[in-house]
């Protein structure tokens, strides 16, 4: 669901200005009326089958702003039952629209969202405690509608009645309501089950902290240590009290978790972690070794093979490089599936290097378009004309075996990289006129070549 400001920016400012009418406030207005209201502005607008299109959905909606609009007027005129009718009325109804509306451009879900921003702004203003228990038994009342889920809406439901449950009975039923939640989640599997349970257990943790029972928290998290923000929150902790062997344990148990439940991104971030550590405590040779893995074991990342050089002395590193280049070829050499013949990590090592006469040995072996377009600017300082070779044999077959505009487009958009080579130019005009020559039929291309042709930039460029 899109952020309440950024909804907010997309109303019309006209809908502000009658907002700030009081002059037709009636404080006998009941949340049923407004519902009736809302529904039958939404009924007016839907076609025959009522459904309501992305078209028509700010149409149908603009009443809607208007009364949230006011609502939030109401409150600060100290009218907090009326914005809570009016809440309490556009939540419900517009869970109800949104499963006959397309609400892409989310104006739908966003006034939900308002809705339930607005009851949590009347519980701050409000000191009365019936009125209060009132309010807040309504916000637990749509926890058991399931469509708040189903679009969206749940997380801010939930997230606003765990920051506004303050006073004992209020925490009471918030503490039932995250048991309740927790019991479901345990029902579920994979991804939704773990995301689920740590962020209930977040939730609890947090009203134990608001009523002061650290002991409790704290058990909650010491308890779900396999939940990697849980562990995260103690291996902090250890740092902060440098502690380094605790916490140096507690990340590589992370990382062997994160490895039994095939989690690389979790176990990237505990490698990160690991590494920060050790750089921390001078441990080096704990931090070549997790820097090679982390290279190696995620992408081949150039960060990391920046840092594992930059832990090396100078000698060291010459003898290194080329453990690193050799593996690089070795992994390319061992693939048990087809990619690309053109080893893409080894060539950034060579530009990182400098290694220019290495780099050109793989463009040469491997002269295809897309890898002149990508390399031959590292190259062209020396090795300008050889490249000018490679770019003629790859274009033309490219102009041979392609056809249609989007293909002589990119046809062009070839020639004139390779007019940005030392001497590219004169090759790049006289490789044009063979093309134009060897399809004489195809009209579209030489449109698409004249085009290249007669750009007076291209001339200022590369002449």
């Amino acid at each position: 669901m899109m952020n309440l400001n950024n909804f907010k920016e997309k109303i019309p400012r006209t809908i502000f200005e009658r907002g700030n009418d009081y002059s037709d406030f009636d404080e006998t207005e009941s949340m049923v009326k407004y519902r009736e209201m809302i529904t039958e502005r939404l009924n007016a607008v839907s076609d025959r089958r009522g459904y309501i299109d992305c078209d028509h959905a700010p149409v149908a909606m603009s009443p809607v702003y208007d009364l949230l609009y006011r609502a939030e007027g109401y409150i600060g005129k100290g009218f907090l039952r009326e914005a809570f009718n009016v809440a309490a009325a556009v939540a419900p109804a517009g869970i109800n629209a949104i499963q006959n509306m397309d609400d892409s451009g989310g104006e739908c879900g966003g006034a939900i969202l308002w809705a339930f921003t607005i009851m949590g702004k009347i519980l701050d203003a409000s000191d009365d405690i019936d009125f209060r228990t009132k309010v807040f038994d309504w916000l637990l009342q749509q926890m058991n509608n399931p469509d708040y889920d189903g679009y969206g809406c749940a997380d801010g439901l939930e997230s606003l009645i765990f920051a506004e449950a303050k006073s004992g009975s209020e925490l009471k039923k918030a503490y039932v309501l995250i048991d309740r939640l927790l019991e479901n989640a345990s029902r579920k599997n994979g991804w939704s089950k773990e995301y689920q349970t740590k962020k209930y257990l977040q939730y609890k943790a947090r009203l134990f902290q608001k009523e002061g029972k650290d002991t409790e928290a704290n058990r909650i998290i010491d308890d779900n240590l396999y939940l990697s923000d849980f562990r995260e929150i103690r291996v902090n902790k250890y740092l902060d009290e440098r502690n380094f062997n605790e916490a140096i344990r507690l990340v590589k148990e992370g990382i062997i978790i994160a490895a039994n439940n095939n989690q690389p991104d979790t176990g990237k971030r505990w490698k990160v972690k690991l590494l920060k550590i050790c750089e921390q405590i001078n441990h080096v040779e704990e931090e070549k070794k997790i820097a090679l893995e982390l290279f190696f074991g995620y992408n081949h990342e150039i960060q990391f093979y920046r840092k594992l050089k930059s832990i090396f002395s100078p000698d060291e590193w010459f003898i290194e490089r080329e453990n690193i280049i050799k593996k690089l070829i070795d992994e390319k050499r061992n693939e048990t599936y087809f990619t690309e013949n053109f080893n893409q990590p080894l060539a950034t090592v060579f530009i990182e290097e400098k290694l220019w006469d290495r780099l050109f040995d793989m463009v040469k072996q491997n002269p295809q378009i897309d890898t002149l377009v990508d390399y031959a600017g590292y190259l062209k300082s020396n090795y300008s004309d050889e490249l000018i070779g490679f770019y003629k044999t790859a274009i033309l077959d490219f102009g041979d075996s392609n056809t249609g505009r989007p293909a002589y487009r990119e046809l062009a958009q070839y020639l004139e990289e390779m007019a940005k080579l030392d001497h590219g130019f004169p090759s790049t005009n006289e490789l044009r006129s063979v093309l134009l020559v060897r399809h004489p039929y195809r009209s579209a291309m030489r449109e698409e070549l004249n085009k290249l042709w007669k750009a007076k930039k291209y001339h200022a460029k590369y002449k």
